[in-house]
């Protein structure tokens, strides 16, 4: 039996083995009638020919970590998995204690489930949720509720978009959306701060959301074949990352943040349309210096503006974003440099790119980096110059070299 159980864990068959052809029979019990301990749930699942399933449901004692996986193969009818499969969880809904930690619904060739129904956000006790393999085309919202989740897998099926409730599920650690047909992520996959692997290899994205910079425990993220155009510049801050995958996507050039995954072989790129040299004019050492200090003084006058008109009030409250707390500060004239140092430019560092430029890029492996550097003091500066020593300087195209 295929499945996510641990040895000697029940297997549910969702059906009886028939011999020819199975006969079809009035449904008297709609779905739709199932609520609580209602005595015609075994005439539900008898109308299905799923009896198994329902002797098997009875069978369940939660005396023991339980791993629930049920093979919809079995069925002899391929239009009612859905049915069988609602049944199952509005069953374990009304029967808290025989929920077990581990459900699967194992889908065919021709025995799969389209929707799942809402009752599955009542299944609380779930740790592991596998629904791979099927023709699920939406998730509903109720999944958020599913906190003690930590593995949730939905590979393989024709989802085309993930609700944001998705950002409840604060405990997961694996979530897998990998062949699916989805374009976008929610915003909310930037909630998920335990997530360690996500799976999104084979399906249409086009552009991945700045929160992914979120998940600051991630270590593996599989983003090969899809039609990726860009990276947000957050990507580079995830510094737990071993694995990047970006194969057979539309990228031109990355972000020079990526730079040394590349040299560590923690980023594979192949199949990549990457923009060259010859493409590209270049752009010598001192140009780039000199962009750079035209940088730092709109980055510095900037600050000047913000404190002047911040002068003008009584009280003035700033969220510091990275920074864990809230800072209040009561402004007077002499408080001028307290306000920078304490306030806007700690703020500054954590939300603002007001003086990155990226439109200068080096190559390495013939794969253009494009400069993504936050240029603070002249030092800075410094320090690029340093590490573009001896690398030839290209000017990217003017619309593509920024995010």
């Amino acid at each position: 039996t295929v499945g996510c159980g641990r040895p000697n864990s029940p297997v549910l068959l969702c059906g009886e083995e028939q011999s020819g052809s199975a006969v079809a029979r009035p449904d008297t019990v709609s779905l739709g009638e199932l609520a609580g301990a209602s005595p015609q749930q075994a005439q539900f699942f008898e109308e299905r020919e799923a009896s198994a399933c329902w002797e098997a449901l009875q069978r369940l004692d939660k005396s023991t970590e339980l791993n629930l996986i049920f093979e919809l193969e079995p069925l002899p009818q391929a239009g009612v998995a859905d049915e069988v499969t609602a049944g199952i969880i509005r069953y374990l809904a009304h029967h808290p204690s025989k929920q077990g930690n581990t459900l699967a619904i194992l889908g065919s060739r021709d025995k799969h489930i389209t929707s799942l129904d809402p009752a599955i956000g009542k299944l609380i006790n779930l740790t592991n949720l596998d629904l791979a393999y099927n023709q699920i085309q939406e998730i509903p919202t109720d999944i958020g509720a599913l906190t003690n989740l930590t593995t949730l897998q939905l590979d393989n099926n024709q989802l085309q978009k993930i609700p944001e409730a998705i950002g409840g599920l604060t405990n997961l650690t694996t979530l897998d959306l990998s062949s699916n047909q989805l374009q976008k992520l929610p915003t909310a996959i930037g909630d998920l701060i335990n997530l360690k692997k996500l799976y999104l290899y084979h399906n249409q994205i086009q552009a991945i959301p700045e929160a992914i910079g979120d998940l600051i425990n991630l270590k593996k993220l599989y983003l090969n074949n899809n039609q990726l155009q860009k990276l947000p510049t957050t990507i580079g801050g995830l510094t737990n990352l071993t694995t990047l995958q970006l194969e057979h996507n539309q990228l031109p050039c990355l972000s020079d943040s990526l730079h040394p995954w590349l040299q560590q072989s923690r980023l594979t790129t192949g199949d990549n349309p990457w923009w060259q040299p010859d493409e590209l004019s270049k752009i010598s050492c001192e140009a780039l210096k000199q962009i750079a200090e035209k940088q730092l003084k709109i980055f510095h006058h900037t600050i000047r503006s913000m404190a002047k008109a911040a002068m003008g009030t009584e009280k003035f409250r700033v969220d510091l974003g990275a920074v864990e707390d809230k800072v209040e500060v009561t402004l007077k004239n002499r408080d001028f440099h307290r306000l920078i140092a304490y306030t806007l430019f700690p703020h500054l560092l954590g939300k603002g790119r007001l003086n990155r430029d990226r439109g200068i890029a080096f190559f390495e492996r013939d794969i253009p980096f494009y400069l993504d550097r936050q240029l603070y003091t002249t030092t800075d500066v410094d320090k690029l110059l340093k590490d573009l020593e001896n690398k030839a300087l290209y000017r990217l195209p003017e619309a593509e070299g920024g995010d």
